[in-house]
Formats: C-alpha cells, structure tokens, sequence
C-alpha cells in the first residue's frame, strides 16, 4: 500500500473521529443531565463554580470506536485477542484487575 494512501486513511480515521467527538459532546452533555452523572461543587476543593458533567469520555470513546471499526484492519491476527479471555488461566490477571477496581472504589 502506498504510503501516501496510508497516511491518507490514517488522517480520515482521526478527522472523523474528532468530528464524531465534536457533534456527540452535547447529546452526552444532556445525557448526563438526565442520568444525574453531574459534579456539583460543594466544596472549596472543586476549580469549577458550576455543576459540570461527568460523562465527557464516553463522547470522545464513541468517536474513537466509530473510527476504528470504519478504518480498522480487522484481521484474524486482530480478532485472535480475544482469546485471552476465554482461557481460564490466562484470563486470571484480566479478573483480578476488574477485582481490584470494584473493590477500591476511587472518588
């Protein structure tokens, strides 16, 4: 492949992402709102003065998975990780980690 059709598609794959970000944002914004995912200031500690919504990383992580299910290279080498978690011994660290962060719940 051409490095310069590569270099095009790489830069599509990111123009769409951060556009599918930009146009998501405010439908995530409202969805915030009406699930109450809202940070309201109640103390000094908090920079913000207003309440803020929580859930901006759930726009820029659609954006980014539209991107790569449209310009990923989808192969067997690429859809072979999935076999990790089928595999009890393997699977192991994947479990205790998912252990860990609903045992410690961070703030």
């Amino acid at each position: 492949m051409s490095e310069y059709l590569v270099m095009g598609l790489v830069l599509a794959a990111f123009g769409m992402a951060g556009i599918l970000t930009f146009l998501l944002t405010p439908h995530v914004k409202d969805f915030a709102h009406k699930v109450g995912a809202i940070d309201v200031p109640r103390d000094g500690r908090r920079m913000h003065t207003r309440p803020i919504p929580r859930l901006g990383g759930l726009a820029i992580f659609m954006g980014f998975l539209a991107s790569a299910l449209i310009f990923g290279k989808w192969d067997m080498a690429m859809l072979s990780v999935s076999t990790v978690f089928r595999s009890p011994f393997l699977s192991l660290p994947v479990r205790l980690a998912r252990l860990l962060c609903w045992r410690v719940r961070r703030f």
